[in-house]
C-alpha cells in the first residue's frame, strides 16, 4: 500500500512538472541565416573591435581583434592589463592563420581599440598609454600582415598624449594622427615604411590662456580649389569657468596638408554646448552633427547648406551618421532616422536601439542594443532582415555591441563576445 502511494505521488509529480519543462515552441531559436563560417578567438573575457575589423583583406585574410583577459594589476591598481591580441583569419574557411602578438608579455603589453591604418603589406595601429608601462605616452605600432611580425613601434612623448583619439587614416605610405597636449591639439603624419613622424599643424585657442581639443573620431580628407586639406572637429575651452556663458565654441578646422596652415570655421552653438561630432564625406559636402542637430557643409561655397534639428528628448539623439544614396543615416541609443542628402528633409525614423552600423550597397548592416543585427534599406529605412547570433541561446550574449559589421564582395563579417562570423550575402536575397 505504501509503495502504491509512492509510486501515485511520484507519477502526480513527474506530470506536473512536464508542464513547466521548456517546450519546442518555448526555446529561444536563431533568426535569420547561419554563418558559413564560426571561429571561436576567446574564451574568458569578450571579443571586441572599434576598427580591427573590415580592413583592405590582405592575401585573402580579414583580421579580427580578441582579449583573453582584461584586469588591475594585482600589485599596482594604476596598471591595467590586457592580453589583447589581433587574428588573421581565412575569409573562406575561418582558419586562423596567425596571431599578433604570438603570445603575451607582461613587459609589452598591447591594447588595439581604434581604426588602423594600411598600405601594401604593412597596417600601422595607435594604442593608447593608458595602461601600459612604457615611460612615454601614446604608441604607434606597424606590422606586416605576411606574416605578422612587428615592423616598427614609436613612443610618442607622454605630454603629446592628453586625451587623444587614436584613429588612424592615410593616403599611399603617409599615415595621419592626432595628439593633444594640455593646452593644444596636433594633427600629425607618418611614414608607414619608416615609422618617423612629425608634427603636421599645431591648434591653439584664440585666448592663449584657453584649450584647444578635438571631438571627432575620425578625420576626412578632401581637396577644395585643388589644394588638400585634413578635416577635423573640435572646440576651444575657457580655461576659467563660469555659469553665466558658454564654456566652449565649436569650430571645423581645415588643415592644409602640404604646408599645415590651418584655417577653422566656427559652428555655432544650437543644443546645449554639445559638441562638433562624427564627420562624413560625400562628394563636395561635409556632413556633421552636433547634439541633436545634423548638418551639411558645402566645401565649395564655404558656408553650412542646411542643418536639422530633431526637438525629441535628449534620450532619442542620433549623433552617429552615415551617408550613402543620397541619404544622411542617422543613429544613437534610441533611434534612427534617415534624412535627404540633398535638403535635410526628414525621410523617415526607426524606434531600434542603435549601437554599431555601416552601409553597402545600399543597404545598413546595423548592431543593435539588443546585440542582434539588422539590414535595413537606406532609402526607406524598412528592415530587410533580422539575424540572432548563433551562440544566443546558448549563452544569452549576442553580437557584440562594439562590433561595426563590415562586407568585402558576398561576404559579411561581424562578431560576438567570443567569436568571429562569416556570413554569405546571397543567402538574405
Amino acid at each position: 500500500m505504501k509503495t502504491r502511494f509512492i509510486l501515485a505521488i511520484t507519477s502526480i509529480v513527474l506530470l506536473l512538472s512536464g508542464c513547466f519543462l521548456p517546450q519546442p515552441d518555448d526555446i529561444k531559436k536563431v533568426e535569420g541565416i547561419q554563418p558559413v563560417w564560426t571561429t571561436q578567438l576567446a574564451t574568458t573575457c569578450l571579443t571586441y573591435n572599434k576598427g580591427l575589423i573590415g580592413l583592405p583583406l590582405y592575401n585573402d585574410k580579414v583580421l579580427f581583434n580578441s582579449t583573453n583577459f582584461s584586469r588591475l594589476n594585482s600589485v599596482d591598481k594604476n596598471i591595467y592589463e590586457e592580453d589583447n591580441r589581433i587574428n588573421a583569419l581565412d575569409i573562406n574557411t575561418g582558419e586562423v592563420h596567425w596571431t599578433f602578438p604570438a603570445e603575451y608579455s607582461k613587459e609589452n603589453p598591447m591594447y588595439f581599440d581604434s581604426k588602423p591604418y594600411c598600405n601594401n603589406n604593412y597596417l600601422v595601429v595607435k594604442m593608447s598609454d593608458w595602461g601600459t608601462k612604457y615611460e612615454g605616452g601614446d604608441i604607434l605600432l606597424c606590422f606586416d600582415m605576411t606574416t605578422g611580425t612587428e615592423k616598427w613601434k614609436r613612443v610618442i612623448p607622454k605630454n603629446m598624449s592628453y586625451n587623444t583619439n587614436n584613429n588612424l587614416l592615410g593616403l599611399g605610405k603617409t599615415f595621419y594622427f592626432t595628439q593633444e597636449t594640455e593646452t593644444e591639439a596636433l594633427i600629425c603624419k607618418g611614414d608607414i615604411e619608416t615609422g618617423n613622424w612629425e608634427i603636421l599643424s599645431t591648434i591653439k585657442a584664440e585666448n592663449s590662456e584657453d584649450i584647444a581639443s578635438l571631438t571627432t573620431s575620425v578625420p576626412v580628407m578632401s581637396s577644395i580649389d585643388g589644394k588638400d586639406f585634413l578635416i577635423v572637429g573640435g572646440y576651444e575651452e575657457k580655461s576659467i569657468i563660469s555659469d553665466e556663458e558658454t564654456q566652449h565654441k565649436c569650430y571645423l578646422y581645415f588643415a592644409n596638408r602640404n604646408n599645415g596652415n590651418i584655417n577653422k570655421v566656427f559652428v555655432e552653438h544650437y543644443d546645449s554646448n554639445m559638441i562638433v561630432g562624427n564627420l562624413n564625406l560625400y562628394g563636395d559636402k561635409l556632413y556633421f552633427t552636433s547634439g541633436r542637430h545634423a548638418f551639411c557643409y558645402d566645401l565649395e561655397q564655404n558656408q553650412i547648406q542646411w542643418h536639422f534639428f530633431s526637438n525629441e528628448a535628449y534620450d532619442y539623439m542620433a549623433p552617429l551618421l552615415i551617408v550613402s544614396h543620397d541619404v544622411v543615416f542617422l543613429y544613437g541609443n534610441n533611434r534612427y532616422i534617415g534624412l535627404d542628402a540633398q535638403t535635410g528633409h526628414k525621410l523617415y525614423q526607426g524606434n531600434t536601439e542603435c549601437a554599431k552600423a555601416d552601409v553597402f550597397d545600399g543597404r545598413v548592416y546595423l548592431i543593435g542594443r539588443m546585440e542582434q543585427l539588422h539590414v535595413l534599406d537606406i532609402k526607406t529605412g524598412r528592415e530587410l532582415h533580422r539575424i540572432t547570433c548563433p551562440e544566443d541561446p546558448k549563452t544569452g550574449n549576442g553580437f557584440h555591441i562594439g562590433c561595426k559589421p563590415q562586407v568585402h564582395g558576398d561576404k559579411l563579417f561581424v562578431f560576438s563576445y567570443t567569436s568571429a562570423y562569416c556570413y554569405t550575402l546571397s543567402d538574405l536575397k
